[in-house]
């Protein structure tokens, strides 16, 4: 008797259920397009390109991306699980030194004080590579004094 008192409650605590997880399913399948502008600035041009991610990445993933679509082509050097970006359309850094010019990048006007395989692009931004000395830096953006400001 005290089954068929139960099976009501069980087969609508059954349906909310389902119907909760489906919802649930069908927000973590919506995916936001990322927009992405990218640019590589030096002293003779600017180069802008645009695209559109499915998906967070990192400025070397979308730096492949542009790469294998013939875009750009770019080297990078390996230390310790860091990629540096050494040589971007076959324009080298130059090294230390004061009067030498080596690639530095920012994200919508921010510099970023890390490697492009570890800042990961989550929302729609604008990256800039720049060909420059050190010295010249903040036409390429503005410094972060707090590393744990927001990009």
């Amino acid at each position: 008797m005290k089954i068929k008192k139960i099976i009501p409650s069980i087969i609508a605590f059954l349906y909310v259920t389902s119907f909760y997880l489906n919802c649930k399913k069908q927000e973590l399948t919506v995916v936001k397009d990322i927009n992405v502008e990218f640019t590589i600035k030096t002293q003779e041009k600017n180069e802008t390109f645009h695209l559109i991610i499915d998906k967070p990445k990192s400025v070397l993933d979308i730096m492949d991306q542009l790469k294998s679509e013939n875009k750009i082509n770019f080297e990078t050097k390996d230390y310790n699980h860091l990629a540096f970006v050494v040589s971007i359309n076959n324009i080298k850094n130059q090294g230390n030194g004061k009067d030498k010019k080596n690639w530095i990048y920012s994200v919508n006007g921010k510099l970023v004080p890390m490697s492009a395989n570890q800042y990961i692009i989550k929302e729609n931004s604008k990256i800039q590579w720049c060909f420059l000395v050190w010295e010249d830096r903040k036409q390429c953006g503005e410094e972060i004094q707090n590393l744990n400001h927001k990009l």
